[in-house]
């Protein structure tokens, strides 16, 4: 069965805490009893004669009362309980749903609420805290009411983000956000910055020239940023709630960081891509510690490296099934462009990314086949490795599954399409306005043959094609060398042999052997 992520970690808590958690038998003799409610403008909370109160922001209010309840029963219990420890609180709260959800510590039908209530006995935990909700009628909780529902507006303003951005931009990123609260500092984890003003903030403290940091930042690739941007969230927010500089900061924190983000479940991948993020701001030398790599070592013996697929679907499988999709002229629009992107994906071993950057006007039609000209940069671009084309024969004998033949038969129908629309790309979306075809659609469109040929899509993704095509090409006596060149790995790339040779000739022609070997393996 499939266990999902959230599952995992509650399993891993019980496998850490089994021999030493226990369960306090109630006293009810309470340090604290607090009082909290919540209106649909703010929060209110009283303790011991004591007040605190707060507004809720613009998205916050999007919520439902009962989310907006627990929360306040949250922030009481941070006002006036953070300072606690080994000891039973009481709450009084007039919602019986937080209630219930505090004292049963979650549930499975609202996610939104349980990941709340786990959120604050983890804060709990932390302080070795004992939390009991009961219920208090809405007449008797007058004082937390009030304060949910007082305002004061006139301190409640603050500079918006494209001001914010530009001061920080120009100024770096301040330590201190004075006379602020929750919903209006630009300090606290909602208003995280981003990862890329994270990163010209480190290369203007390591002295290096605004004009020059837009040319360092054009070599990360836009995905590679997107995934240092998760990463960097994560390890702002660990600076912030342990008051520590983003840049200059010790190896044995930016360990103790670590070693959450593995309590958590992190895999050897995952904290791998933390450690490159981190370089990227700290420095490159942070991954030549003899600390960080020792401690890397054991997390590979502790959590080895596993391959997603340990086999890979046979591509004559989906080819036995395309091949009653002819003749191509009697094909609708759908069916016609899912083929194309089938039988493309599977005789040039290339990623849907690549598959989504192919423009018409790039497709040379000659004698033997056509070839594809491919101008924009790809994942496997690098100074000395640019792939130009891709090569596709005809297959005389095989019409059915021509890819050659497929992809001029598309071109053909989608040409008045093409010329309405005035896009370049060669895949359009198959309904109208005929747009052009993202990666995501793409990858959608190679599940969706892959499902219906009878290939199992909970256990292979879009991305398998590449698998699935290689490996037949191994299969059937490629050498490594001419798949290497085929899919655009390099020559010295131990990426085919670790991660898609799975079980089941000339230089020139690498990407012609590599579709005839996929199409037609018996010759």
């Amino acid at each position: 069965m499939t266990i999902s992520q959230d599952a995992k970690a509650d399993l891993r808590w019980w496998k850490d805490n089994i021999m030493t958690g226990l369960c306090h038998i109630k006293q009810y003799i309470f340090a604290l009893e607090i009082f909290s409610d919540a209106s649909l403008s703010g929060w209110g909370a009283v303790c011991k004669g004591k007040t605190a109160k707060g507004n809720w922001s613009v998205g916050e209010k999007e919520n439902h009362i009962n989310y907006l309840e627990l929360m306040a029963a949250y922030f009481a219990l941070r006002c006036f309980a953070s300072d606690q420890s080994q000891c039973e609180i009481l709450l009084r709260i007039d919602n019986t749903t937080a209630i219930s959800y505090i004292n049963r510590m979650g549930s499975v039908q609202f996610p939104q609420l349980n990941n709340l209530a786990k959120q604050i006995w983890k804060w709990c935990e932390v302080r070795d805290l004992w939390i009991y909700a009961s219920y208090i009628k809405s007449k008797d909780n007058l004082e937390a009411d009030y304060e949910s529902r007082s305002s004061n507006l006139d301190i409640e303003w603050e500079l918006s983000e494209e001001v914010f951005q530009k001061i920080v931009g120009t100024l770096g990123y301040p330590t201190i956000d004075l006379f602020a609260s929750r919903v209006t500092t630009s300090l606290t984890c909602s208003t995280y910055p981003g990862g890329l003003c994270i990163i010209r903030e480190s290369m203007k403290r390591r002295m290096i020239p605004n004009d020059a940091i837009d040319v360092m930042i054009a070599s990360l690739a836009k995905n590679s940023l997107r995934q240092y941007d998760s990463c960097l969230r994560q390890w702002w927010q660990f600076c912030k709630s342990h008051n520590e500089d983003l840049v200059s900061i010790s190896v044995p924190k930016i360990i103790s960081y670590l070693m959450l983000i593995f309590k958590k479940g992190a895999s050897y991948q995952t904290l791998n891509c933390h450690r490159s993020a981190l370089s990227l701001i700290i420095g490159s030398n942070l991954g030549n510690d003899d600390r960080i790599k020792r401690w890397f070592k054991g997390v590979y013996k502790l959590r080895p490296c596993i391959p997603r697929y340990s086999s890979t679907w046979d591509p004559a499988t989906v080819l036995s099934y395309l091949k009653h999709w002819f003749p191509l002229e009697t094909l609708d629009l759908r069916k016609l462009t899912l083929k194309s992107a089938m039988l493309l994906a599977l005789t040039t071993g290339q990623r849907v990314q690549t598959l989504s950057l192919i423009k018409f006007n790039n497709i040379i039609h000659r004698e033997e086949g056509i070839d594809i000209i491919l101008t924009d940069i790809q994942k496997t671009s690098a100074p000395g490795r640019f792939m130009n084309k891709l090569s596709l024969p005809f297959f005389i004998n095989n019409p059915d599954i021509c890819p050659a033949k497929t992809l001029l038969q598309y071109l053909k129908v989608t040409n008045g399409l093409r010329r309405n629309s005035n896009c370049v790309r060669l895949f359009l979306t198959v309904k109208s306005p005929h747009k052009p075809a993202s990666t995501q659609t793409i990858s959608r469109w190679l599940k969706s043959v892959m499902k219906v040929s009878g290939i199992d899509v909970n256990k292979f993704t879009s991305h398998s094609t590449r698998h699935a095509a290689s490996s037949q090409a191994h299969r059937a006596g490629l050498t490594t060398d001419s798949i290497l060149r085929a899919v655009g790995w390099s020559s010295r790339s131990t990426t085919f042999a670790r991660h898609y040779n799975r079980p089941l000739i000339s230089d020139d022609n690498a990407q012609d052997l590599f579709a005839r070997s996929v199409v037609l393996p018996s010759t």
